[in-house]
């Protein structure tokens, strides 16, 4: 019998060779994409997304006479102190990233002169904010310049830096991704905002963040009024 022939009918026998490096590579890549295919098919159900709260907003300079009121809701004088809340929706298990929080302030018009905006005045003994811990938390500040903004993570010099109001994440040298799991607890930020304004604004927070896609979300506005206006 012919040496090829003979070789062809023994390989014939022997069945095929399981052991080949071609074929071992070829069933490995398979093996893999078939995992990909069904962890993105399963990814695609998750409904996992992020829960976003302005919590306890408060006036934080005492004032001369009572809160005033715009449109059915607190008009607060000066300094306004707020919990901003973010917390995973439970209702899925892909772990959310937060890579950007920013502050945003529109202007309230004034409807007119005996608006509550002409009675917002604070007490001049008592004008610094009561109620800033000595950490973790943001200072931020509504000027004619331009909005600014401070992080203090300690005590020290060197445990508070500034913070844009386009992402109060982002800080020289500072910069930070959140992650939130479910069945952890919420992160919490304690945010007072300052305003030098000579008019009234509407400020909110909007939260990007990435759930499998990038998205953003933004809280319920708080109102606010520079002192003395």
């Amino acid at each position: 019998m012919a040496p090829n022939r003979e070789a062809r009918l023994k390989t014939k026998r022997q069945g095929f060779d399981w052991s080949h490096p071609l074929v071992i590579l070829a069933a490995t890549t398979i093996i893999g994409a078939i995992g990909w295919a069904a962890k993105e098919w399963y990814s695609s159900f998750d409904t996992s997304n992020i829960r976003v709260a302005v919590e306890n907003p408060r006036q934080a300079v005492k004032l001369i006479g009572p809160q005033p009121e715009y449109s059915g809701s607190p008009l607060f004088c000066d300094t306004v102190a707020l919990s901003l809340l973010l917390t995973h929706s439970q209702t899925g298990d892909r772990p959310i990233s937060v890579n950007g929080i920013e502050m945003v302030q529109e202007d309230i018009p004034q409807e007119s002169p005996s608006s509550p905006f002409s009675s917002c005045d604070v007490d001049p003994l008592g004008d610094r904010p009561y109620g800033i811990g000595e950490r973790k938390v943001f200072l931020m500040m509504l000027a004619p310049t331009g909005s600014s903004g401070r992080y203090i993570e300690g005590t020290k010099d060197t445990e508070a830096w500034g913070v844009s109001p386009k992402n109060l994440l982002s800080g020289v040298g500072h910069s930070r991704v959140i992650t939130l799991e479910k069945n952890e607890a919420p992160v919490v930020f304690e945010i007072f905002v300052t305003s030098q304004l000579k008019r009234a604004s509407k400020v909110y927070f909007r939260v990007s963040f990435d759930a499998g896609s990038e998205r953003s979300v933004v809280t319920m506005p708080v109102q606010l009024i520079g002192s003395g206006t």
